[in-house]
């Protein structure tokens, strides 16, 4: 029994350090950043999930919407691993998507420019190439139809497979259409699963940058909280990162 409790305090001040060393990196990044001048170019949005758009670019969509600059949201997953045991598949699924159209129209876009592809979630590293390159021609095909001057993606190593699955996917897309666009990786789990990540070196800090968003961080706080049924479930700590006065972006 004292060999259990023992292993708990390892594990809990395990934890504890973790998290004061994502607090540290994430200011440390702030700090160390570029500044990001919102530019007139229109936008794409890839989110593997419903809530990573807001999470990682809610301050950005708004400050580009309020300037009138077009901006759709792709949603590649249906999100259905994110529900309570209790609730069946198909009810996360349209839950997760009235969510979605709740915080974006919060943030300033309609319904017309919201998409959902679909995908299983949890299934994007696990597609066969033939499921793989089906999805990417439905990704060349919003890029080419849209003519997005910028695309959002999540960080290529985000820790969560289907984010770091989606950025794989995001950047054949746009080999493949041929297009000139501008590529940032916004970071979700990055900072906070793995603080001591070592992808996150002296070129990671060269392409990162920040945008304030003090004048729409209500509008994203208020978009966040219309995720109700993954806030429930969500780590505080883990939520509060995204209530700040800034976003970080890495240029690819």
């Amino acid at each position: 029994m004292q060999d259990l409790r023992v292993k708990k305090i390892r594990r809990l001040i395990g934890y504890k350090i973790m998290q004061m060393l994502s607090c540290i990196l994430q200011l440390a990044l702030q700090i160390s950043s570029k500044t990001l001048a919102i530019s007139q170019k229109s936008v794409i949005i890839f989110a593997p999930h419903q809530d990573d758009e807001t999470l990682g670019c809610g301050g950005l969509i708004a400050l580009k919407r309020e300037r009138g600059i077009p901006v759709k949201v792709v949603f590649i997953t249906d999100g259905q691993l994110s529900g309570s045991g209790n609730i069946e598949v198909k009810d996360v699924i349209n839950i997760r998507k009235k969510e979605a159209l709740e915080a974006l129209n919060i943030l300033g876009i309609a319904p017309s420019d919201i998409y959902f592809i679909n995908q299983k979630d949890g299934s994007l590293q696990e597609l066969c190439q033939q499921q793989q390159q089906q999805l990417v021609n439905q990704l060349v095909g919003f890029i080419a139809s849209f003519n997005a001057e910028e695309i959002y993606v999540p960080h290529r190593h985000d820790c969560h497979p289907d984010h770091e699955a989606s950025y794989k996917l995001v950047v054949q897309a746009i080999a493949l259409s041929g297009l000139k666009v501008d590529l940032w990786q916004y970071p979700v789990w990055m900072l906070w699963q793995n603080p001591l990540n070592p992808q996150i070196n002296l070129q990671s800090l060269l392409n990162c940058y920040h945008i304030s968003i003090k004048s729409v961080q209500k509008k994203k706080q208020q978009a966040i909280a219309c995720y109700q049924s993954q806030i429930i479930s969500a780590n505080p700590e883990f939520l509060f990162r995204f209530y700040a006065d800034c976003e970080i972006f890495f240029r690819d």
